[in-house]
């Protein structure tokens, strides 16, 4: 649905230009909290979405605080520590914190995951 609504809304910067790509699901989930995102393509699937999704508390995901998924990008220095201890600590926690056991599995994702990657089709000029 969140493809569906992307491919069919009139400006198409929201595709890559941040809140649009978030607003793309805000507006799915809460219609009227972020008109220009609005798609009529994805009325059909909106209950069955809103039945789909559940709120959390930002410290579970998403955040730099998240336990279950960690938002951490940036630009800055203290991003860029944020990122390299969450990469530490995630791998302490599957026990791949050796090199030899990190290198393993890199070969074995290289081996066995490596899925080609085809541009998206962006349609009409990006607006």
């Amino acid at each position: 649905a969140w493809l569906l609504a992307a491919s069919q809304v009139e400006r198409r910067r929201l595709w890559t230009t941040w809140p649009g790509e978030q607003g793309i699901v805000s507006e799915l989930l809460r219609p009227g909290s972020y008109a220009e995102a609005y798609s009529a393509a994805i009325v059909p699937f909106l209950e069955t979405l809103r039945a789909a999704v559940g709120v959390v508390n930002m410290t579970e995901m998403n955040s730099p605080w998240g336990r279950f998924i960690q938002h951490s990008w940036g630009s800055e220095a203290t991003d860029a520590l944020l990122r390299r201890q969450a990469l530490a600590d995630a791998l302490l926690r599957v026990g791949a914190a050796a090199p030899n056991v990190f290198s393993r599995l890199v070969r074995q994702v290289q081996r066995h995951h490596t899925v080609k990657w085809q541009r998206w089709d962006w349609g009409a000029t990006v607006q």
